[in-house]
């Protein structure tokens, strides 16, 4: 007992974000191996690829799913080119069913600077109107 609670108040855990860094168990999120690069810059507690293992749950390591992870997108300012190059890279990373199905509640910056939440309904520029990058 007192190994495990040495284990979960010490901040051991690498972060994705930052090599010099560590953090306690409580804090630390852990996803998919290939969602690690897409997310590491929006998700500050998030743990390095290599660290997904079940087992950490046990010390209080968080396992969102996608769909938990898009909703805290929506806290997230950034230009519409990171977004081109988020929605880009979850193209390739989700798979068809639950995590393809999350993909439809992403954050989507509009050219008056607001957000509008999941892509339906929005009008996709044409080749006469100037798309933001």
């Amino acid at each position: 007992a007192a190994v495990l609670d040495q284990l979960t108040e010490t901040a051991w855990l690498p972060v994705a974000a930052a090599d010099d860094l560590r953090q306690r168990p409580r804090e630390a999120v852990a996803v998919a191996d290939a969602h690690v690069p897409v997310l590491r810059r929006v998700v500050p507690s998030l743990l390095p690829v290599g660290w997904e293992s079940v087992e950490l749950g046990a010390i209080g390591v968080r396992r969102p799913q996608l769909a938990e992870v898009v909703e805290d997108l929506r806290a997230v300012d950034a230009e519409p080119s990171w977004w081109h190059s988020l929605y880009a890279a979850l193209d390739d990373i989700a798979a068809a069913g639950p995590d393809r199905d999350a993909l439809g509640a992403l954050p989507v910056p509009l050219t008056d600077g607001s957000l509008a939440i999941g892509p339906r309904g929005l009008a996709m520029p044409t080749e006469s109107m100037a798309a933001r990058r």
